[in-house]
């Protein structure tokens, strides 16, 4: 993923196309997760930090899918509609919806009880959502929701 932000950031003929930009926010999404993941994963001995990696974990990874959308949109107006130009004011009003949209979902749970987050014991021997409920309404249906978009819009 490091690889493919640099290529693509650093390739002026690359950088310039609009699938770079998003396949760049993609990315960086994704190593957000999976560096989040594999540092802290299994982090349980401290509650605070247990329950910080449970949330970077569900926001980078709603980033991602929220990314994904994106570029079912894109292809959507890149193939279907085809004469559309796609301004920087449209990268820059889709780069905010992907990236402050998936805080409702992480924020919602948070601010109700943390404890819904990640249980006090912490025995399970990882740092995620361990509450079914917020696991399927928080997690999943957003996934899901965004899944379905996909489906219609491609």
């Amino acid at each position: 993923l490091a690889a493919t932000i640099a290529t693509l950031s650093f390739i002026k003929s690359q950088r310039q196309k609009d699938v770079s930009k998003y396949h760049i926010q993609l990315c960086c999404a994704l190593f957000g997760m999976l560096l989040v993941f594999v540092i802290g994963i299994d982090r349980t001995e401290h509650f605070g930090g247990c329950v910080t990696v449970s949330v970077l974990i569900h926001y980078f990874t709603l980033v991602a899918v929220m990314w994904m959308g994106a570029e079912a949109v894109l292809m959507f107006q890149k193939i279907v509609i085809v004469f559309v130009q796609i301004t920087t004011r449209f990268i820059v009003v889709t780069s905010l919806i992907c990236w402050v949209t998936p805080l409702i979902p992480v924020i919602i749970p948070l601010a109700i009880d943390r404890n819904l987050l990640v249980k006090r014991s912490v025995s399970d021997g990882y740092c995620f959502i361990s509450n079914v409920t917020v696991f399927f309404a928080a997690f999943l249906g957003p996934i899901l929701l965004i899944l379905a978009f996909n489906t219609v819009v491609f």
